[in-house]
């Protein structure tokens, strides 16, 4: 086998993940999945509601002003 060959088989094994960092990537990830994402039902009807958007920015405006 070529240096060169070598070389790049080389820098192609030193990139690939040990399993025990792919378990801990894996599970870090599912981690932040579940932070982020809202997971009560009644945060995504508030969502999906454009009433409470309209009355907020009704509200919100101030009297007299245009």
């Amino acid at each position: 086998m070529s240096t060169a060959t070598q070389t790049l088989s080389h820098s192609i094994n030193d990139k690939l993940w040990s399993r025990p960092e792919k378990f801990i990537f894996r599970v870090a990830f599912i981690f932040f999945i579940l932070l982020i994402v809202p997971l009560e039902p009644e945060w995504y009807t508030k969502l999906f509601q454009i009433f409470p958007f309209i009355n907020y920015w009704v509200h919100w405006r101030a009297p007299g002003r245009d």
